[in-house]
């Protein structure tokens, strides 16, 4: 391969040249875009989509200013006008719609004499997967391979997050922590609190027997990473008896997510105007030191995933977090659960 494994400043006009002399094709390492109309958005979603690809599995280069064939072979040139504004673009659209933000991507541009020229970007097998597009209403995980990219699958993703680092630090093993860190049982977070809980449920392997929803707002949460229907996926799939605790829809889109509920038999649904509360409880009987749950300020909505400004405690049943997750858990379901008027029973237990 021309560009494979050099450093990513030794790549010269000639061997942008010698890809499209040759026919270099696309790999799972290696993949062109002809352009990047920025006012009307052509190619920027395959930008993103190619550059978390490619994080998410070995890297690759991505050449900007080659057009390619029905083959996907490099088969012409498009040179591009004013290299640096193509570039500070390239870095705001990572910016705004790639999360989380990958570290060690090299962008650089390659000048042809006629001041045209062309982009390098240089991507590398990031530790801190997996990463999603994250634009309007969207939101995917990709994987490349050799065919190009392809959208991660919800086994996938779940079998990425469990070997993640962060994720092995953080929630495999919350009671190992530095000194003068948090408590072993607590953990804070500034940052998609909710999401955070919603993506300890999913991989979660302690066979939870209940789950605890207690938010004023639902919504059904489409285009998130995790949406409504893959939570009643798991719900349904592992039996978990759940108890959704929220206010009587009044908008469409709680309207909608409520219908969503209803349909699964092992989730109860009880509407209470007065909550302001914002509690989930993943609750593992057999394994109670599996047990978690979170509080705080975040609703079960696109708002209280990304877009308001949250904050959030996780609390591990461990050590004084056993405590803590057993008087939430008995708070919410015997307490404000009696106090809320039920719209449906969970018909399978």
């Amino acid at each position: 391969m021309i560009v494979g494994g050099r450093p990513i400043n030794d790549i010269t006009l000639e061997d942008i040249y010698s890809l499209v002399k040759t026919f270099e094709p696309e790999s799972a390492t290696l993949s062109y875009i002809k352009t990047i109309d920025w006012e009307n958005n052509e190619g920027i979603l395959e930008l993103l989509q190619t550059t978390v690809a490619m994080a998410n599995s070995e890297g690759g280069y991505i050449i900007v200013g080659i057009a390619k064939n029905k083959d996907s072979q490099a088969h012409g040139l498009n040179p591009i006008t004013n290299l640096k504004s193509y570039i500070q673009n390239i870095c705001q659209a990572y910016q705004t719609s790639i999360r989380d933000k990958i570290k060690g991507v090299e962008i650089i541009g390659i000048e042809a004499p006629d001041s045209t020229g062309f982009i390098a970007i240089k991507v590398l097998k990031s530790n801190q997967q997996p990463h999603m597009v994250s634009q309007e209403k969207n939101a995917n995980f990709f994987r490349r391979t050799i065919n190009g990219n392809r959208v991660m699958t919800l086994e996938e993703i779940r079998w990425t997050i469990l070997n993640d680092p962060d994720y092995q630090r953080n929630f495999a093993n919350p009671g190992v922590t530095k000194k003068n860190s948090h408590p072993p049982f607590v953990r804070i977070f500034t940052d998609k609190s909710v999401d955070q809980f919603l993506q300890k449920f999913i991989v979660c392997e302690a066979h939870p027997m209940n789950l605890v929803i207690v938010s004023p707002f639902i919504s059904d949460l489409a285009g998130e990473q995790i949406d409504l229907q893959d939570v009643i996926e798991k719900i349904n799939a592992g039996k978990i008896r759940t108890y959704v605790i929220t206010r009587s829809p009044k908008e469409i889109y709680q309207k909608i997510s409520m219908d969503l509920l209803q349909q699964s038999p092992y989730v109860e649904l009880r509407y209470n105007e007065d909550i302001h509360a914002k509690l989930f409880i993943c609750w593992c009987r057999e394994m109670e030191d599996k047990s978690f749950a979170l509080f705080g300020s975040g609703n079960l909505t696109k708002g209280g995933l990304r877009q308001n400004l949250e904050l959030g405690m996780m609390v591990y049943a461990q050590d004084h977090g056993k405590t803590i997750v057993r008087d939430l858990y008995e708070w919410s379901t015997s307490g404000l659960r009696t106090q809320s008027k039920r719209i449906k029973a969970a018909t399978h237990v």
